[in-house]
């Protein structure tokens, strides 16, 4: 079985204003894609259009071929999406270990506890406590317990440490599997890098580069770029 997605001349947006113009993305099979760009460039907006959490202004959406532009969030969850998205998405009110059997269902959640085993401390204190870099290791245990066919990640490596960031993209690369689909909303070139196999670039809502991590990084470390400054493509360095 294969996975893949296609987004066709996307533009999205919120309330008047439009925030993709003109989108157009795959996603195959088996393959780890990175969305990349700095604050504000329509990466958090392509995953929730993938998502089903915002409508195609116009455009397409295609899952294994067949046309789900329309088709409901809950839809698509059930058919096998996972989406951590930029502000964690727990619930705030339950404890650590309610989370996680929320998440897991009638799963172990013994492989995220594996990658994260600062949460075994943390099981019964309230969600809305965590710190920063506990909440998301948190929300990113709902893609290691139950990862579906395509798993959507936003911000990564949002308020974790870098050894935290690079045992977390390790997990990651595990997941990647022929019939799965990874897509990573990461602001970092580091790890992503290491982990990709395509990279997108968005700009103010448009492509501006598509293709393989090598040949971004070697952009990011060409004339007019520093190794730790702020590119078009994001934090140019190592988290």
């Amino acid at each position: 079985m294969t996975t893949s997605l296609s987004l066709v001349d996307a533009h999205a947006g919120y309330g008047s204003v439009e925030v993709l113009h003109g989108v157009t993305m795959d996603f195959p099979s088996g393959s780890v894609v990175a969305l990349m760009g700095r604050n504000g460039a329509g990466k958090s907006t392509v995953l929730r259009c993938l998502a089903g959490l915002i409508p195609l202004w116009s455009g397409a959406l295609r899952w294994d071929g067949r046309e789900v532009t329309h088709r409901s969030a809950y839809q698509r969850s059930t058919a096998g999406l996972t989406l951590v998205p930029d502000e964690h998405g727990l619930f705030p009110g339950l404890t650590v270990g309610e989370n996680l059997d929320l998440f897991a269902r009638d799963q172990s959640p013994e492989p995220a506890l594996g990658v994260f085993p600062e949460l075994e401390d943390l099981m019964d204190r309230r969600a809305g406590t965590l710190s920063g870099g506990e909440q998301q290791m948190l929300a990113l245990s709902r893609a290691l317990v139950r990862p579906g066919h395509v798993v959507l990640l936003d911000e990564v490596s949002r308020g974790l440490s870098p050894a935290v960031t690079a045992r977390c993209y390790g997990a990651l690369r595990r997941l990647a599997a022929p019939d799965r689909v990874l897509v990573i909303v990461e602001q970092y070139l580091g790890e992503v890098l290491r982990l990709a196999d395509v990279v997108y670039v968005l700009t103010r809502g448009e492509i501006t580069f598509a293709g393989e991590p090598a040949e971004l990084r070697a952009e990011a470390e060409g004339p007019g770029h520093h190794a730790t400054g702020q590119g078009e493509y994001g934090t140019v360095g190592t988290t």
